[in-house]
């Protein structure tokens, strides 16, 4: 039976357990059947049973465990592991026979020393502790009965080798160690007959490496040597299998191309076969520009619209509706002092553009909107589409009227005047769509009316 003994033993100390339990104040089988629901409740576990150490099986185990035990091969691995010096780095210093010791700290210089006593206590504490070490490896070292391997991970060990040949193994050099696989290297360079007895082969990481490759392509080559054997000899089912999974077609292939979350912008972009990346297009025909406006073109076309934006989310609509010029440049220079726009930021701002937003039909509504508290700006949502897709994206403005909600998108896209309104509708209708989709899952209010104020024509598009 696979793996019988490991279930014999499983068996042997359960039988342990109930004879254990039997001997305490509980009896009878309800009470033990009992006693192992409670273990399963608050997940006891006392893990699996182990073969006996005279069975062909490998056993990991720690140092402490091992002891009074003898196995033909052992593994010592970690050799390479730093002693644990933590005690002697504390403030507070405490030992058995000294006392305890700290460090002097003088509060007007703010200035620490560190007494006598202290250090002599440090120093007793890290020979006791590298002792304690030299008894765990003594004893990890005296498991083996035919071969002893031992393992450790150096970062430098061409430093490590360096270091050892030309240190001793007196007390005073081996107090230095700050591992076990410090120790092995002082003693197979410097003490008499060790090397001898012991071989040392060094493994990089390039070497692990390797050997994981070859392994892994000899698996590979093995199993396409067996396949290529079974063709050659016109095996039906060998045959019939790879024409089978040749001409297997995923049938979800699209539906996993498809993102968990998606952003309305990408949405956008996967409904148009050619689509802008930002809101600046680009023609093969350019139309006129003025002076004042190419002084725009330090910024990239997204950037702009990102600051055009900022300007009108913190825009106080009951002030500044139908503003003058002079307001209208106030306002956008207070904005730099305030930290909301950089210097830079505000040479990309229009005056005049932002003027003759404010004085659109649009900036009336959204003033008698913030008076009665129904105006909402840079709004985020999420929400749910076909194929259990999340759509994320944030509504620039939108406000409540008697008979509806109101939609409206700032863009700052650079279009031809001509043609411009249908370029902007046939680009953006999919976004507006979804958002007129979330305004009505979250508010359950029908959206009257869609707008798009285009900062490059200065008007208001209705969709």
């Amino acid at each position: 039976m696979p793996g019988g003994i490991v279930r014999r033993a499983n068996l042997d100390m359960l039988r342990e357990k109930a004879s254990a339990f039997e001997e305490s104040a509980f009896h009878g089988l309800f009470h033990f059947v009992r006693y192992i629901e409670k273990l399963k409740k608050y997940e006891v576990d006392y893990g699996e049973a182990t073969a006996s150490a005279g069975e062909n099986v490998v056993r990991i185990m720690s140092i402490h465990k091992s002891k009074g035990l003898q196995f033909p091969v052992c593994f010592v691995s970690g050799a390479g592991k730093s002693f644990n010096t933590q005690d002697e780095k504390k403030i507070l210093a405490v030992h058995g026979s000294f006392g305890t010791a700290m460090k002097k700290i003088d509060l007007e210089t703010r200035t620490s020393k560190v007494p006598l006593l202290k250090k002599l206590i440090t120093k007793k504490m890290h020979e006791d502790a590298l002792g304690e070490e030299l008894r765990i490896y003594y004893v990890a070292m005296t498991r083996a009965e035919k071969r002893l391997i031992i393992t450790g991970v150096s970062k430098d060990f061409a430093k490590l080798s360096e270091n050892a040949a030309s240190s001793g193994t007196d007390f005073a050099e081996l107090s230095k160690c700050g591992s076990f696989l410090d120790m092995l290297m002082r003693a197979y360079y410097t003490f008499p007959g060790v090397k001898d007895a012991l071989t040392l082969k060094v493994v990089t990481a390039d070497d692990l490496l390797f050997a994981a490759k070859k392994t892994e392509y000899e698996r590979h080559l093995g199993a396409l040597m067996k396949l290529t054997g079974a063709i050659e000899d016109g095996d039906p089912d060998t045959v019939a299998h790879i024409e089978r999974e040749s001409a297997y077609r995923y049938p979800y292939m699209e539906e996993a191309l498809l993102k968990g979350k998606m952003t309305v912008s990408e949405i956008k972009a996967l409904s148009h076969s050619e689509e802008e990346f930002g809101e600046i297009v680009t023609y093969e025909k350019e139309p006129y520009i003025p002076a004042f406006a190419r002084e725009e073109e330090k910024i990239a076309g997204n950037e702009r619209g990102t600051i055009y934006h900022s300007v009108m989310e913190h825009m106080d609509f009951e002030k500044m509706a139908g503003a003058g010029k002079e307001e209208v440049t106030a306002y956008i220079d207070n904005e730099v002092k305030e930290g909301r726009l950089t210097p830079e930021d505000r040479k990309a701002v229009s005056d005049y553009k932002i003027r003759t937003a404010l004085c659109s039909n649009f900036a009336g509504r959204m003033k008698a909107a913030s008076i009665k508290n129904v105006l909402h700006r840079e709004s985020p949502f999420v929400i749910a589409v076909e194929n259990d897709i999340l759509i994320q994206g944030i509504i620039d403005v939108w406000w409540e009227e008697d008979d509806g909600i109101v939609l409206l998108d700032y863009k700052t896209d650079r279009v031809p005047e001509e043609e411009g309104e249908k370029v902007l509708i046939d680009r953006y209708k999919i976004q507006l769509d979804y958002y007129e989709r979330a305004l009505l899952q979250t508010t359950d209010k029908k959206v009257k009316e869609r707008i798009i104020y285009s900062f490059g024509l200065g008007k208001e598009i209705t969709l």
